[in-house]
């Protein structure tokens, strides 16, 4: 058999880790070689240890799942396992692999780890080339951002905001 694929958990909820940790017992093709509890701990371990796939939580204490891929040098392939679904999209433009949204079952957790099982080498390098290149050109500003306006959403140009301003839980957009 080839080498065993290394993971890495974080997530600050013990149980979330350790259903994760039950589920991947019946993969013997995965190896759990390390857990986390926030996010600096996650960038640590994750460019340290090198894992070949990491489930990553979204909101954690010291810096969020979408802080880590940021900071982080080596790029793992990405399974997102969290409570928010309201962070589907931007989990897949972060090159994720799935999105699992809590509670998940036994059965969709197979889904998700399947995809990564069942890749060949070429489409692993092509993701890794994606995510490389994805983060290389992070710090540029989007060309226009989704915003619910009513019951539908609008794309606005960014070029176009004048100013933002918070209302309560929400932000408001002046554009021109």
């Amino acid at each position: 058999m080839a080498d065993k694929r290394k993971v890495i958990i974080c997530d600050d909820e013990d149980d979330a880790r350790l259903l994760i940790q039950q589920y991947i017992a019946d993969y013997p093709q995965l190896q759990v070689i390390k857990e986390c509890g926030n996010g600096p701990e996650a960038v640590a371990a994750i460019d340290a240890l090198e894992p070949d796939l990491i489930f990553l939580d979204i909101q954690m204490p010291g810096l969020n799942g979408f802080q880590v891929l940021q900071k982080i040098i080596h790029v793992p392939q990405v399974i997102f396992s969290t409570a928010f679904d309201t962070y589907a999209l931007k989990a897949f433009d972060n090159t994720a692999i799935d999105y699992l949204l809590k509670p998940y079952t036994k059965e969709r957790f197979a889904r998700a780890v399947n995809k990564i099982l069942i890749a060949n080498p070429k489409s692993l390098e092509h993701i890794r080339n994606l995510s490389n290149h994805l983060q290389a050109g992070y710090m540029a500003y989007p060309e226009k951002v989704l915003v619910e306006n009513g019951s539908h959403m609008i794309a606005i140009a960014v070029t176009e905001i004048s100013r933002t301003e918070a209302d309560g839980d929400y932000t408001r957009i002046y554009a021109s």
